[in-house]
């Protein structure tokens, strides 16, 4: 193909598109490939040889994939491009349009600037004070100077450079084997590095310019402004607070806002608040932001400074708060720290101190305390309790027994303005010292909900958690407890080594078995299998079942499958348990916490003949590639077979 634009190409799984491109000597080839992204997903690959085997640029997955190379070889090169099909698509075909462009390579016609050799920090280029201009750095060939500084004097560099090619990063080295950067600055605009000179003699200080490893781009021209000069960071009079630069020694300080303060790299300011029960310490630091000059604050519940309670920087309105719930008074201690330590940084700030009685204490609990832990947890029975409340210092706790196949439906509805609520259910082992974790809901918005069923076998113990998501949040919500009858189907196709269709056990394809029991599919790049679970009846005339995957990948595509026989073959990273013929019924997403819910009818998408018939059904979710335990980007969940009646 020629350098333009192909519009309506068409392309599937079972036949990906492969184009040849011819490159002049200096050209650069840059090949987009658009489609919408509510189809099946692509990959565009880029190789230099025919065979396919050398890639030298990939994208996927985005609706635009731009993928580039340049010819540096001084003669005519073909280079290869094939669009294909993702492994992980939902779909298994899409339309496509494909531009390709020709264009000189900035980084074969750039030569290199009259500072070279300096490729490594053995041969960094000495560099008087001044501004130094038309330079040229390449991902394989990074630019070294050195520049000495004065006692006393501050060294600022000033990195500019040309958008052409995207950013660049610069970092000044804490010693002249350039082994660890002192300061750092990275991305596109004007980036600033500084050091000073806190000893008695002069030293000679090393920095670098170079590609960032993490950019796709090749090379960039770029000019430097070397400056130095008294570091004003050492001659600022301190604050009256001061000496307060150790966690061992803070200064006290009292509430209200308190101006003219400042702080240096070397120079942290560190105050203690005494914090009464029940009371909300919230500190705030209000200072203008400029390149390197802003600031960390921290909160510590301990005198020693090692027990963080909130932190926040670089907003230049930096704000820290947290409650004291733990019954008596506290000394808490706030720490303000200058760039993380430069010593060429430095600031003035304002600092408000405030101490207000926490709503979350001061708010009346609900009928059911006191529930705070698994033993006290109040029995749970079906219907609508309201006027509920939970607290970071005062979780609430529920019990129920629940038969063999029976369900539970627990929806929470939070009911004011206040902190996000999450739900844990546990599965209690003889006693509350050992509890598993069989489903939960968590993440923002008022709704929360949980749908599981005993698949154990037994009649089991479980208990319902509510507790905010964050440690020093509360809320009032109303919970609706549902508990229904036995599965409507029954689980089996595990991927813990122990499913058997009647050739033996199948493992699964890498070795990312499920522990044994756990009732999931094969383990995914979270570390365990995820459950299918099934909702409703299998009465064909009610048509209300519903499957629910729990515990896959968060924010991916899943597919619902139905088959017409039981299988075991490993497929992609999981077992692929439905045979044919085959049936996909839906594309489910799946949320924050990887859950997901079918909303389709079963009985009409999966075509079911009426009462008797048997079908298997199983949760096909994306585990993109390069992170999930066999590379293959998928994986499925354990399968459930229904009889319909």
């Amino acid at each position: 193909i020629n350098a333009g634009s192909l519009t309506g190409l068409f392309v599937s799984s079972f036949a990906p598109d492969h184009y040849r491109v011819t490159l002049a000597p200096g050209d650069r080839v840059a090949a987009d490939v658009r489609y919408s992204v509510t189809g099946a997903s692509l990959s565009a690959e880029l190789y230099s040889d025919a065979a396919c085997t050398l890639m030298v640029d990939a994208m996927g997955g985005t609706g635009d994939e731009r993928v580039e190379y340049a010819n540096a070889t001084g003669a005519p090169l073909d280079v290869y491009l094939l669009v294909r099909v993702d492994t992980t698509s939902p779909t298994n075909c899409t339309t496509y349009d494909l531009d390709v462009a020709f264009l000189p390579d900035p980084c074969l016609s750039m030569s290199d600037d009259a500072l070279e050799p300096n490729d490594d920090c053995a041969s960094a280029t000495l560099l008087a004070p001044g501004s130094y201009t038309a330079l040229y750095v390449h991902e394989a060939d990074p630019d070294y100077y050195v520049t000495d500084v004065a006692p006393g004097e501050r060294l600022t560099i000033d990195l500019f450079h040309a958008p052409l090619n995207g950013g660049l990063e610069i970092g000044v080295f804490e010693d002249v084997s350039c082994f660890e950067f002192l300061d750092y600055g990275s991305g596109s605009g004007i980036q600033r590095v500084r050091y000073t000179n806190t000893g008695p003699a002069t030293v000679r200080v090393a920095y670098l310019v170079q590609i960032p490893a993490w950019l796709d781009q090749d090379c960039n021209s770029y000019a430097i402004d070397v400056l130095t000069g008294p570091d004003p960071c050492l001659n600022t009079p301190d604050d009256s607070f001061e000496p307060n630069d150790a966690c061992g020694a803070p200064a006290p300080v009292a509430t209200g806002l308190h101006t003219g303060l400042f702080v240096g790299g070397i120079d942290p300011d560190y105050y203690s608040v005494q914090v009464a029960p029940g009371e909300r310490l919230t500190v705030d630091t209000f200072y203008p932001t400029t390149a390197n000059d802003a600031l960390t604050l921290r909160l510590y519940e301990d005198p020693a400074c090692t027990m963080l309670l909130d932190v926040a920087s670089w907003t230049g309105a930096d704000q820290v708060s947290a409650v004291n719930a733990t019954g008596a008074t506290a000394t808490w201690t706030v720490v303000v720290t200058a760039d993380d330590g430069v010593a060429a940084s430095c600031r003035t700030y304002d600092m408000s101190v405030a101490l207000t009685p926490d709503p979350c204490f001061s708010t009346p609990d609900d009928v059911f305390e006191d529930n705070d832990d698994c033993a006290s947890a109040t029995p749970l029975t079906a219907g609508t309790q309201t006027g509920l409340f939970a607290s970071f210092a005062d979780p609430d706790y529920y019990g129920f027994v629940m038969a063999p196949g029976g369900t539970v439906q627990l929806d929470m509805v939070m009911t004011a303005g206040g902190g996000d609520l999450d739900m844990y259910l546990y599965e209690v082992g003889g006693n509350c010292a050992s509890l598993t974790e069989v489903a939960s809901d968590s993440g923002p918005g008022a709704f929360h909900s949980i749908l599981y069923t005993n698949t154990s076998g037994s009649t089991m113990t479980y208990v319902l958690q509510v507790t905010p998501w964050w440690t020093d949040d509360c809320n009032t919500y109303d919970l609706t407890t549902t508990l229904t009858g036995h599965l409507p189907g029954t689980p089996t196709c595990f991927g813990d080594g122990t499913h058997d269709a009647g050739s033996g056990p199948v493992a699964c394809p890498c070795g990312n078995d499920a522990p044994a029991g756990s009732g999931t599919g094969c383990r995914s790049s979270l570390g365990k299998g995820a459950r299918l679970e099934a909702a409703g009846s299998a009465i064909v005339a009610n048509d209300d079942l519903r499957f629910l995957v729990r515990g896959a990948r968060p924010h991916q595509p899943s597919m619902l499958v139905q088959g017409g026989s039981l299988i075991a073959q490993p497929f992609k990273d999981g077992i692929l348990c439905v045979g044919n013929p085959t049936e996909r019924l839906e594309i489910v997403p799946l949320d924050a916490t990887g859950d997901g819910t079918s909303t389709v009818s079963i009985v009409q998408e999966g075509a079911i003949p009426g009462p008797g018939a048997t079908r298997w059904y199983q949760q096909w979710f994306r585990d993109p590639g390069g992170v999930s335990p066999c590379g293959s980007g998928s994986n499925f969940t354990n399968a459930i077979a229904v009889t319909w009646n």
